[in-house]
């Protein structure tokens, strides 16, 4: 959640911020089934491209153009998909972490 948020407010991702979440998802492989270190490996391949698109966009000798168009397209479709993971998230770690009465 701490990530997804600092990309939703920031609009971008440090490598700090991508090394953090790595070091701690590390061990999720021991605590939960295969479905939640595959969302987990997914999400870091998410976080990882919009970094690097988030760059790409920043480099002063991309001109407008299609490779523009395309980055940004693919920029905001990443926005998209970590807008939805709030509540994708909830769900899938809500069957391992919820409390029953």
């Amino acid at each position: 959640m701490k990530l997804i948020s600092a990309i939703m407010v920031n609009g971008k991702l440090e490598i700090q911020q991508m090394n953090e979440f790595n070091i701690k998802t590390n061990e999720v492989e021991f605590l939960f089934n295969n479905e939640v270190p595959e969302y987990i490996k997914a999400f870091y391949k998410k976080a990882f491209r919009l970094k690097y698109v988030t760059d790409e966009l920043n480099h002063d000798d991309l001109s407008v153009g299609e490779r523009r168009t395309k980055l940004a397209q693919e920029k905001s479709d990443l926005f998209g998909w970590f807008g939805d993971q709030f509540d994708v998230s909830k769900n899938l770690f809500k069957k391992y972490l919820g409390f029953k009465k």
